[in-house]
């Protein structure tokens, strides 16, 4: 056995003396010869009786015997904290092998004296605390992967015992691990879906609101522009930049669904009244013989867009127009009247 193992015994003695047992049988009779010799010398010399020497001899005995009985329960108590430490450990590196799912082969240790069996057990403890701590770790990297996704996704995390596979499954095991990976896996493929399908809708919105100069005029031309503020400046800037920073959860898609609609709503309003105000215009152009050069300053005037200067831009022509044609009809009446 190595002599760099531990031991459970550590004296207290600053005496470097190493005794063998045949050789302290044999010291302590002679000790107990030459004490016993010396003192019945004095004793007698003394001039002690008889029955005080056999007293006296009683008391050294009963002394003796007490001294012999500390040392013995001191030891017999060290055996016992060994003993204790050995049980312990024992219990501690079985959690770790249950943990893991390992069998635990300890037959090996109980063949050994308890100094031995401590020295081999920290060193079995030593090895598969790593593994342990290693696989921990493992399994906390994938539970903060999975607490960061359900937070994107607005999704509800996992129960406790959702990862703990059948019954008996140990903590440590590889079936937890492949099931919060897998439940990873899961996640990232909804996250992937909730992006693509974001990115679309966002892709849409910034279409619409191009076509309506939505932005340039400052987010603010339609009915609804207070409530979608916030939602549609990050349109515009994913639009503008590429960058992805648009909410990912249900409630984001759904209410960034319910804004498209709405743009496609304001775009086809905006569409159809700029027709009618654009044939009435034309009508009235025919009507009054406006000229050609200026139907073409007007129509250069601005941008043909849907933007709210663009519809604008048109009531103004049209209300123009109409007040030329009021006044061409109430001339015309005038003359008649005239006539």
């Amino acid at each position: 056995m190595s002599t760099a193992r531990m031991s459970i015994r550590a004296s207290l003695s600053e005496n470097t003396a190493r005794v063998l047992p045949e050789m302290f049988k044999h010291r302590l009779l002679q000790v107990a010869e030459e004490t016993l010799d010396s003192m019945q010398a004095i004793w007698k010399e003394a001039g002690y009786e008889e029955v005080e020497c056999q007293r006296l001899l009683g008391d050294f005995l009963n002394k003796l015997k007490n001294t012999c009985s500390t040392e013995l329960k001191a030891e017999e108590q060290i055996l016992e904290h060994a003993k204790a430490e050995v049980q312990s450990k024992c219990e501690e590196y079985s959690s770790y092998c249950e943990q893991l799912g390992r069998p635990c082969n300890m037959q090996h240790v109980e063949t050994m004296n308890y100094t031995d069996r401590l020295t081999e057990l920290e060193r079995l403890i030593g090895l598969i605390s790593g593994e342990v701590s290693e696989r921990q770790d493992l399994l906390d990297a994938e539970l903060s992967s999975i607490n960061s996704l359900v937070a994107v996704l607005g999704e509800q995390a996992p129960d406790d015992n959702a990862f703990d596979g059948p019954a008996g499954t140990p903590f440590l095991s590889d079936v937890r691990l492949n099931l919060m990976r897998q439940y990873v896996a899961n996640l990232e493929a909804l996250k992937t879906d909730r992006t693509n399908e974001v990115t679309e809708l966002a892709q849409e919105c910034g279409k619409h609101m191009a076509d309506l100069m939505y932005a340039e005029e400052g987010f603010k031309t339609m009915d609804d522009s207070e409530m979608y503020f916030s939602l549609d400046k990050q349109v515009d800037a994913f639009s503008r930049s590429g960058v992805f920073n648009l909410g990912i959860t249900i409630h984001d898609i759904s209410t960034l669904s319910t804004r498209l609609q709405s743009l496609v709503e304001e775009k086809e309003r905006r569409r159809i009244e700029l027709g009618k105000i654009g044939a009435d215009i034309a009508r009235l152009w025919t009507l009054l013989r406006v000229p050609s050069t200026e139907r073409d300053k007007f129509s250069s005037s601005f941008k043909m867009n849907l933007s709210m200067e663009t519809l604008s831009k048109g009531v103004d022509e049209l209300q123009r127009l109409q007040e030329i044609r009021a006044q061409s009809l109430g001339k015309v009446i005038a003359a008649i009247r005239e006539d």
